[in-house]
C-alpha cells in the first residue's frame, strides 16, 4: 500500500511508543525508522495530547532511575564508609533532578526532528471523551497545527 502511494499518513499513539521505548530514550531502532518513510512521502503524525503523555511516561522512567541511582549511592556508602566523600563528588556531578522533565522534553523533541515529524503534531479541538465515543470520535475535527517550541 505504501508502495502504491495509497497512505499518505498514519497516527502514533502512546501504546506504540511506550512498547518500544523501553530505556526512554526514544531511541529504538523501529521507532526511529519511522523517518525513512518520509522517503515514500508518508507523513508521521501525533496528537497533542499524545506527546504529552509520551513525555509524562518518559519523565517517569528517567526520574525512577535517578531515584534508583540516589538509593544504590545510599547503600553505597552505608557499605563502603571510606567511599562516602566519592560517592558525595558524584552525586553533586550529576544532572539535577529538578531537570528530569526538561531532559525528557529534549530527548521527546529530538525524535520529533529526528523522524521529521514536525508540523504534524496534531491538536484536538474538543478533548471531551473523545477516546470513549466513537461517534464523537468520527465527528472530532481535527487540525493540523505548526509544532509548539
Amino acid at each position: 500500500m505504501i508502495e502504491a502511494g495509497a497512505v499518505k499518513g498514519f497516527t502514533i499513539d502512546a501504546n506504540i511508543i511506550d512498547g518500544l521505548n523501553t530505556n526512554g530514550n526514544l531511541d529504538n531502532r523501529i521507532l526511529l525508522s519511522i523517518g525513512n518513510l518520509r522517503t515514500k512521502n508518508v507523513a508521521a503524525l501525533m496528537a497533542d495530547i499524545v506527546a504529552g503523555e509520551v513525555k509524562s511516561h518518559m519523565t517517569t522512567v528517567h526520574d525512577t532511575a535517578y531515584a534508583h541511582l540516589q538509593s544504590a549511592l545510599k547503600a553505597h556508602t552505608k557499605v563502603w564508609k571510606a567511599d562516602a566523600k566519592a560517592v558525595k563528588d558524584i552525586a553533586a556531578a550529576l544532572t539535577p533532578r529538578e531537570s528530569v522533565a526538561d531532559h525528557a522534553s529534549g530527548l521527546f523533541q529530538a525524535f520529533v526532528d529526528g523522524i521529521s515529524m514536525g508540523g504534524h503534531l496534531l491538536r484536538q479541538r474538543n478533548r471531551h471523551c473523545r477516546a470513549c465515543d466513537p461517534i464523537l470520535r468520527r465527528r472530532s475535527t481535527i487540525r493540523r497545527v505548526e509544532q509548539e517550541t
